[in-house]
Formats: C-alpha cells, structure tokens, sequence
C-alpha cells in the first residue's frame, strides 16, 4: 500500500484560515497561515530560551509570519507586532493558536 502524505494534506502549503478578530467594537477577518511544523517547533524552543531579547521577540516574529490578508500578504511586520496593543495582541495570538497550536495534539511529532 502506497500513502500519499501529501494527498491527506500532511505537509503545510499556502492555505489560509479564516479568523474573526475583535480590535476594540469591529470584528474584522484575518486570514491564519498554516505554519510548518519547524517553524511552530521553534516558536516554542524561543519561548523558553534563557536570552530574555529572543522569548520577548518570539511572539511578534510568528505573529508576523502567520497573520495574513485575504490574499496571503503579510499585514503587519515583527517590529509593528511588537507595538500592538495588549487587547489586539492578545486576539491576533487567539486566532494564531486556533489554526498553529502545538498543543492541540499533545506531541509536535519532533522529539
């Protein structure tokens, strides 16, 4: 028996996910890329890294690489994510988590 890895969608590709976000009283909709699993896997590992500059600099570089328009462009860049409000952050990390969340399946697959 042959599988196709590919065919049962395992590997990551330019698919966008739609998320509504609320930024003070107007929902708007961003669109979520599936990140590959390396690039969620080192988004964790920075979290917990001992320099203090790269866990502080980890939220704003996914956040960037992830949210997205209706047609794939990025919206706002690591160093605009860094001066999103707290209640902004907060929803645009939701929506991250909702489509990226290494959690979700209790194992990256990376050990």
């Amino acid at each position: 028996m042959t599988i196709d890895l590919k065919a049962l969608g395992a590997f990551t590709s330019d698919e966008l996910v739609p998320q509504e976000v609320t930024i003070g009283d107007t929902t708007v909709t961003v669109h979520v890329r599936v990140l590959p699993s390396i690039d969620v896997d080192r988004f964790v590992e920075e979290t917990r890294d001992p320099d203090r500059e790269i866990r502080i600099n980890s939220l704003p570089r996914v956040l960037a690489k992830a949210i997205r328009d209706e047609e794939g462009k990025a919206i706002f860049t690591a160093d605009a994510a860094r001066s999103l409000r707290p209640l902004v952050r907060k929803e645009f990390v939701r929506a991250f988590q909702a489509v990226n969340n290494p959690q979700k399946d209790g194992d990256s697959g990376n050990d």
